[in-house]
Order: structure tokens, then sequence, then C-alpha cells
């Protein structure tokens, strides 16, 4: 029996046009069911684009103050950014991103398609939609607005090319996709790989298979408007990540996933694979296809195994071990039959294919579920009317502090800010390791004094968060010095006029050997030294907390003592919330002892009712670190 012939040159273009067409469509009608787009880099690209579009190509990222794009941007995406730009620029931003991703998704689907009826004829135009729709763990990839889905495409027309001996075209391609995405490496080491792999099964040296795309790369690199910032990015990202990953925030798309996760989320196309497989039959002889069949393993199993460690990779993997398995039956002459062997019984291939499309009507709305549990703000109602409140309360030029994860929201929304650091942790480590830790130790609430520390080391007088940060958030909710501008699942905290009027912060350090509570002679010596304040006048303003780690060694307890002179009675109500444990004295009397952590939360800390007479009066503060911090708050309520 013939094999089966693929559809005319013409017709498979017309073929994948449909198919482009049809994909596109059903993911747009898809995607009215989110609020807000999936991903939150999808905000940041989108950013991008509309400012290319509103000011041309910029050299430095204000978004990003205390990272290395703000020296140098050096856009690692930039064709996909201008490509972008009409989508970013619609009156409705969202609503283009969405349009942009569903023609993403598209050509994806086109590409599989015109690729899968070269092999095995018109059964392939079916295969987009069994991948799509049988696993869910790629199609969970390809609702995010991203290069990568790109960089898929581009692949897979490389693998072509480079098995076609097409060395001129596959040099415009790594042209393409050196501008495009950011890990030209990956594409010139597939390169690397199909030459030596040609030279191991044919014994020829197909040099142009690597100096072509080389020279692509190369001038991909040069003609970037940001060069030569945009090898530094590349490094960077790709390089000094990987040895520095130890150190840095790192999202959970670069987790592996579980196996029990992965075959779930892969169950619909694994059937279909393997039912592809069982209904093979002989239809010709064996073909010249051998070449593109090794082309095309290869890269299956690099992404494969990047799969396993990073469950990112699925983009990659899942199509091309799907083309894989079609062009081994195409290379063996081999095509589906008219039935599949399931056990000892013979079904029709039409019913069995079908079965495994129809996974997608169970696997897609888990999937959705799932998402929506990761990214409550894509899904969650109210979304886009929260960041366009926040958006509104921002004042333009506001210096930001707040975690990069949320900029990539921010930066959408209220682009008229700047930021702290965008897109990856490893751009603001790369400038500052010490003051990415000190980033990080507010972000994650170990640092009790947000406002000083963001004033005074990151040049920021407000504070933001979509959520992610709670313990950040809740150090700021009972805090005087601060200024609620927005507080939905969003929060914009404003310091800009803040004082620390309300805050005691002249102290005296006490020698270990005072007993307690310290005669008042101690306390009102000269020798005693005074609790060293910050420096500058701006920052000796707004701070706040009596830091034990300023004297060196916060390793034992310490104590500190106020005097306090008093011309009329007093009544007030002293908050102390100390890091560790503590004990509070009010002249000769222990008024309060504090036996566990309070980590210096105001609003969590001791009310101590102070009846105070005219006269001198002592407070003295005794308290023991907690973890690698010691220290206190007072405040007067």
């Amino acid at each position: 029996m013939d094999r089966p012939r693929p559809p005319s040159l013409r017709a498979q273009w017309v073929i994948a046009g449909a198919v482009l067409a049809v994909s596109a469509t059903l993911a747009r009608v898809a995607y009215t069911r989110f609020p807000a787009l999936y991903d939150v880099d999808a905000y940041y690209h989108l950013a991008v684009a509309r400012a290319y579009a509103e000011r041309g190509f910029f050299q430095t990222l204000d978004w990003a103050r205390f990272s290395v794009m703000h020296d140098a941007f050096g856009d690692k995406e930039f064709l996909f950014h201008a490509w972008l730009r009409p989508f970013a620029s619609a009156t409705d931003a969202t609503a283009g991103g969405f349009t942009a991703l569903a023609m993403l998704d598209g050509l994806v689907a086109a590409t599989l398609a015109y690729q899968s009826m070269r092999s095995i004829g018109p059964w392939g135009v079916a295969i987009p939609f069994l991948v799509f729709g049988g696993s869910v763990d790629f199609t969970s990839r390809l609702v995010r607005l991203r290069p990568e889905i790109l960089s898929l495409v581009l692949i897979m027309v490389a693998i072509e090319l480079a098995a076609r001996r097409r060395a001129l075209l596959l040099g415009v391609v790594a042209c393409v996709y050196t501008l495009t995405y950011t890990p030209f490496h990956v594409f010139l080491g597939l390169c690397v790989a199909f030459f030596a792999l040609g030279w191991w099964t044919d014994g020829r040296r197909e040099w142009r298979l690597v100096v072509y795309p080389a020279i692509g790369v190369a001038l991909g690199l040069l003609v970037h408007p940001g060069f030569p910032g945009n090898v530094r990015v590349w490094w960077i990202q790709n390089v000094t990540y990987f040895l520095e990953a130890a150190h840095l925030d790192v999202s959970g798309e670069n987790m592996s996933r579980t196996t029990s996760d992965a075959l779930l989320l892969n169950l619909g196309w694994l059937a279909g694979m393997l039912a592809l497989w069982r209904a093979r039959v002989r239809r010709s002889t064996p073909s010249a296809d051998a070449r593109l069949r090794d082309f095309t393993l290869l890269p299956t199993v690099v992404f494969g195994v990047l799969y396993v460690v990073r469950a990112r990779f699925v983009t990659y993997f899942v199509p091309l071990a799907t083309l894989s398995v079609l062009r081994t039956m195409a290379a063996a002459g081999e095509a589906p039959g008219p039935t599949v062997r399931i056990a000892s019984r013979s079904v029709p291939f039409a019913v069995a294919f079908s079965v495994c499309l129809l996974w997608g009507v169970y696997a897609l709305p888990m999937i959705f579920k799932r998402m929506e549990a990761v990214a409550l703000n894509a899904f969650r109602p109210g979304a886009r009317e929260d960041w366009e409140a926040f958006a509104r309360a921002v004042p333009d030029g506001a210096k930001i502090f707040a975690g990069w994860q949320a900029t990539e929201q921010f930066v959408f929304w209220a682009p008229r800010a700047v930021y702290i650091n965008v897109l990856d942790s490893v751009f603001m480590y790369a400038k500052s390791p010490e003051l990415y830790r000190a980033y990080l130790d507010v972000l994650q609430g170990r640092e009790p004094d947000i406002p000083f520390v963001a004033r005074s080391r990151f040049d920021s007088e407000f504070f933001a968060d979509d959520g992610q940060y709670p313990l950040a958030r809740g150090r700021l909710l009972n805090d005087p010095r601060v200024k609620k501008l927005h507080d939905g699942n969003t929060c914009l905290f404003d310091f800009t006029g803040a004082s620390n009027e309300p805050f005691v912060v002249d102290w005296k350090l006490l020698p270990p050997t005072v007993p307690l509570p310290p005669p008042a002679e101690v306390v009102l010596d000269p020798q005693i030294p005074g609790y060293p304040r910050a420096t500058a006048a701006r920052d000796r303003a707004i701070e706040g907390y009596v830091d034990g780690r300023r004297l060196g060694n916060a390793s034992g307890c310490l104590a500190f003592a106020h005097v306090e002179d008093v011309v009329e009675p007093n009544r007030a109500n002293l908050e102390v919330s100390p890091y560790g444990s503590a004990d509070i004295y009010v002249d000769d009397a222990l008024v309060a002892a504090i036996p566990s952590p309070r980590l210096a939360v105001l609003g969590n800390g001791v009310i101590i009712p102070l009846a105070l007479d005219p006269g001198r009066h002592r407070i003295t503060v005794r308290t023991c670190p907690s973890g690698d911090a010691v220290g206190f708050y007072a405040l007067v309520r």
C-alpha cells in the first residue's frame, strides 16, 4: 500500500494558515475568562513595548534603579518587544496582550500542523490539537505572553533547516533568535550538536551548520541597539544566575515536576502518542527522512533532560517529542493505519485518537484551577480594578520599594514611577550582593524598620506589594510614620512626610557589668556611650528602631537606658516591641517582661502605661537576640 502523500506545498500552507486562524480564535475566546494576563512577565513585556512606541529605544531602564539594567538596559528580548508595540499601544493594552498571545499560540499550532503533515500526511492537521489538549503541562506554558513561544517556533524551523542543509537560512534564523530571546547559546549549541551528529552518522563535516549560525548570532548581538549592554545582560542571566542561584529568590517555574504531576498533566498527549505508535503500518519503503528524524531526536533528548530538572522546559519537550515520533514513523515508511491495537482488541484509530483529544475537556479545567491557585491575581474578580486603583494612587515620579515580581505588573499599571528591580533578582544581585541581601530582608520580614531602610539605603519613600510579602506589609500596618494610599490586594504605603517624633530613639548603651535597673548616676555618666544614631539628618528624622546591630557584635543581650525629664505630670502609653525577649524597667521597677520574641512588629508589642510625675525618670530596656537580630521599638502611643 502506498504511503499517504502529504498535501501539496500550497495546500500545506493554506491548511497551516487555517490552523493558525482557528487556533488563535479559540485561544482568544478562551482568554476572555481571564480577568487579567496570567503571567506577571507579560505585563513587563507589554510595558516595555508600549514605552518603545512612545519614545523609541532607550538605554537606561529607570524602572530598575538598583539593577545592572539601569546602567545599560541591553534589552534581551528586543525584537519580541518591537513586535508587541502595536498590541501594547492599543486603547486596552491588556486586551492587546491577549490578542498577541493568541496569535503566538496559533503560530505554534500552525507550525506543528505544517511539519506534522509533511511526516504523516492528513492526520498531521490533528496533531496541534492533541498537543494543546492532551498536554495541559505544555498548554499552561502557552498562556504566558513570553518570547519563549517564538523561541519554540524558531527552534522547530531551525531543526528542519539544519536537516535539509539550508545553512544560510539557518544563519538568518540564528540572527533573529538572538535579537528575540536571550539564550542564543542554546540555539548555537544545537547547531554544534547537529554538526557533530552529521559527522557521526554521515561522515561529513558540514562546517556551514556551525559557521553560518555563529555569524548570525554575532550579527544579532552587534546590530542590537543596546550593544554591548545586551552581552553583559546575557552573561548575567545565563552564567551568573547559575553560579549564584543559591543566593537568589528563584521562581517556582524553575523547579522540577513530580513524577505523578508529569504523568497526569501529560496523560492525554502520552496516550495519543502511544495510539499513533500502535497504529503505525508500513506504507512505503523507508525514506530518506532519517536525517530529519535524528536531528529532531537530538534536541528532544536535550530538552527532555532539562524538563526533568526544570518544569518550564516542557514548552520545548512536548512538541519536539511529538515531531520525533512522527518523523521516526516517516523515516521507517510508516503512517497511522485504520486501527490501533489496545490489549487484544483492535479499535478504529480515529476513535482512539479522538478519545485522547477529549482528555483536554477534563484536563484543561483542572489546569485552570492549578493556575488559579498559583496566580490568584489573574483569576481574582476585581484584579484589574485593584491595579487601576493602585495606579491612580501612585504619584508621578514616585520612588517605590517593591519586589521584582510585583514590579513587573506595576511598571505596566504605574509606568511613571521608578522601582528597585524588575524581571529577575539576579540583575540586582549582580550590581550589589549587599544591597540585594538588604532588599530580601525587607521583603521577607526580617528587617524591622522598613521606612528607614527603604529611604536611607534605597532612596525610596513608598512601599508597594501585590500580596506576595505579607510579613513586610504587616510591619507597616501599625507604623505611625506610614500613610496608606491604597490597601487592596495590592498596597501602596507612603512615608514621604514621615516623622519619628513618637519614637524614643535617644538611648545610652549600658556596660554589661551595670546592675539592672541601673542607678541614676550611671545613666547620667557622660562616659556612657550613646546609641549611634543615623548620620544623615534626613535619615535621623525617620529612624524608629533601636538596632543593636549598629554596635558591631549583636550576639548577646544588650541594655539601653533613656532619661526623660518631665516638667508636668505626664500620662502616656509606651509600646515596646523587641525583636527577641526583653525586660523593661521604669525608674527602679520592672514593669514588663517579654519572654518570647515579638520580632519588633509594631502593634505586636507590650503596652506599658506611664504615669510620670515632674522630675527625671529612667526607662531601661534589656533585650536579647532572636536569630541574628537584636533591638526594639519604643513608641509613645
